[in-house]
C-alpha cells in the first residue's frame, strides 16, 4: 500500500507518562487485546493531556505497552526506527497480514520510518499524534495540521510483537542489581522459588508508605499474588512514586500490596525505595520538571518551579498541582532563569492559579517570538507580577 504523508520525524528521546493515561479500559490478560483497549480509551486526547513535549507517536505505543504489561515485547523508544528495531530484537516479526495488537510502521522511501500506530484489526489502527491527537485511523495516515511533507512514497510495515514469549521468573533488573551486590556471581541474591514457597508472606501496615520504583530500566511488574510466577496484571515505570498499603516486610524478598492506575496487586520490595516526607528546601523532580519545596503542612506542600529537565522542549507547562505518593504539591512560585535551560523553547503554559512570587530574571532566555499563556482570571495579576520580574514586553502574554 502506498500513501502520502504530512508529518514530522519523531524526536529521539523517549518520554513516558502512563500515569496520565485514561484508565477507562478493561484488561483481559491477553496483551494484544489489552494494548488495543488501552489505546482506544485515549481517543481524542492530545499531547498536553499526556505531558509529551516531542513528536509522540512512538511514545504513545510504548506507554500503551507498559499499561498492557507488554513492555518486554515492545520496549519503549521515542524514535520510530529504534522502536522497530527494539520490537524485532525482542522477538517480534514482520507479517504480511496484520491482526489486532500488531504494530504498524509507516516507512518513507527517502526519510525512513516516520510514524507508528497499533492495529485494532486487519484494517484500522489507533495512533497517537495523528492530527495532533489520538485517532482511530482507517488504513491511511495523512496529517494536514502543520507537519512537514515526507519526501517520498510511504508504505506500511506490520510487526507482530512477541507478546507470548516465555516470561523469565524475575525482571532483568534482578541480575543487574545483584551483580553490583555480589560481584563474584551472576546468580540472583535470593532463590525466587524459595522466596515464594518457603517464606510465609504475612502482610501488615508496618511498612506502609510512599515508595519510588528503582528498577534499572524496565518497568516494575504488578502481580496477582506475591509470587514471581504469578499472573502479571500491569507494570509501573521506573521513577514512579507509589503508595503501599501493606507489606510483608522491607527486605528484598518481601512484597508490597499497592494500587496503580486502578490496578491492585503485589510488587517486589527489591525494586522499591522508601520516600521520605518532603521538607522545606528539598528539591524534587516530577515529570519533566524540577521543583524546590517552600513549605510543608500535613500532606500538602508549596513548591517553586526551578527548571525543565527536558532541555529540548519547545513547550513547557507549569501545573497548578501534582501528587507524589500521598503528598499534594501546589506550584506557587517561579525561580530565576527557570526556562533558560530549554534551547528550543517557544511557549510557556502556566496552568497554576496560585502563583504569588516570581524571581528576577525568571523569564530570561525567552524571545519576542515566544509566548506565555496564563489563566484568564489571573491575567492582570500575573502581568504585573511578570513585569516586575523583568519579563520582556515583546514576549506575548496570552489569556487561556
Amino acid at each position: 500500500m502506498i500513501i502520502f504523508l504530512n508529518m514530522s520525524v519523531p524526536a529521539g528521546a523517549t518520554q513516558s507518562h502512563p500515569e496520565k493515561y485514561s484508565s477507562l479500559y478493561v484488561k483481559t490478560g491477553d496483551k494484544a487485546t489489552d494494548i488495543v483497549n488501552i489505546g482506544l480509551a485515549q481517543i481524542g486526547r492530545k499531547q498536553a493531556d499526556f505531558g509529551y513535549t516531542e513528536s509522540w507517536c512512538a511514545d504513545f505505543v510504548g506507554d500503551c505497552a507498559i499499561l498492557a504489561g507488554a513492555a518486554d515485547a515492545i520496549p519503549a523508544n521515542g524514535k520510530v526506527s529504534s522502536l522497530y528495531d527494539a520490537i524485532i530484537a525482542a522477538g517480534g516479526k514482520e507479517v504480511a497480514f496484520p491482526q489486532k495488537g500488531d504494530i504498524v510502521f509507516y516507512y518513507c522511501s527517502i526519510d525512513g520510518y516516520v510514524h507508528v500506530g497499533i492495529m485494532v484489526d486487519s484494517q484500522k489502527s489507533i495512533e497517537g499524534n495523528y492530527s495532533s491527537k489520538v485517532t482511530l485511523v482507517n488504513g491511511i495516515y495523512k496529517d494536514t495540521h502543520g507537519h512537514s511533507l515526507a519526501n517520498g512514497a510511504v508504505t506500511m510495515k506490520f510487526v507482530r510483537p512477541a507478546y507470548n514469549a516465555p516470561v523469565k521468573p524475575a525482571p532483568s533488573d534482578n541480575t543487574d542489581k545483584n551483580k553490583d551486590k555480589n560481584k563474584n556471581t551472576d546468580k540472583p541474591k535470593t532463590d525466587d522459588k524459595k522466596s515464594d514457597t518457603q517464606k510465609k508472606q504475612t502482610f501488615t501496615k508496618k511498612g506502609a508508605g510512599d515508595y519510588e520504583v528503582t528498577t534499572n530500566s524496565s518497568p516494575l511488574t504488578i502481580r496477582k499474588t506475591a509470587s514471581t510466577s504469578a499472573l502479571a496484571l500491569g507494570s509501573i515505570p521506573k521513577g514512579s512514586i507509589i503508595t503501599a498499603t501493606e507489606t510483608s516486610g522491607t527486605s528484598d524478598d518481601s512484597w508490597a500490596y499497592i494500587t496503580y492506575q486502578k490496578v491492585k496487586g503485589y510488587v517486589s520490595m527489591q525494586f522499591l525505595s522508601k520516600v521520605k516526607a518532603p521538607k522545606k528546601g528539598d528539591e524534587i523532580t516530577h515529570d519533566t520538571a524540577k521543583y524546590k519545596v517552600l513549605s510543608v503542612s500535613k500532606k500538602t506542600a508549596k513548591v517553586q518551579y526551578l527548571k525543565s529537565t527536558d532541555t529540548d522542549a519547545e513547550t513547557v507547562e507549569l501545573p497548578e498541582k501534582f501528587t507524589r505518593g500521598s503528598y499534594t504539591f501546589t506550584v506557587t512560585s517561579i525561580g530565576a532563569k527557570a526556562f533558560s535551560s530549554c534551547k528550543n523553547i517557544k511557549q510557556v503554559d502556566i496552568k497554576s492559579t496560585k502563583l504569588t512570587s516570581v524571581s528576577k530574571n525568571a523569564f530570561k532566555g525567552l524571545e519576542k517570538s515566544d509566548k506565555i499563556t496564563v489563566p484568564k482570571k489571573q491575567y492582570s495579576k500575573y502581568k504585573k507580577l511578570f513585569t516586575a520580574a523583568g519579563l520582556n514586553s515583546k514576549v506575548k502574554l496570552v489569556k487561556k
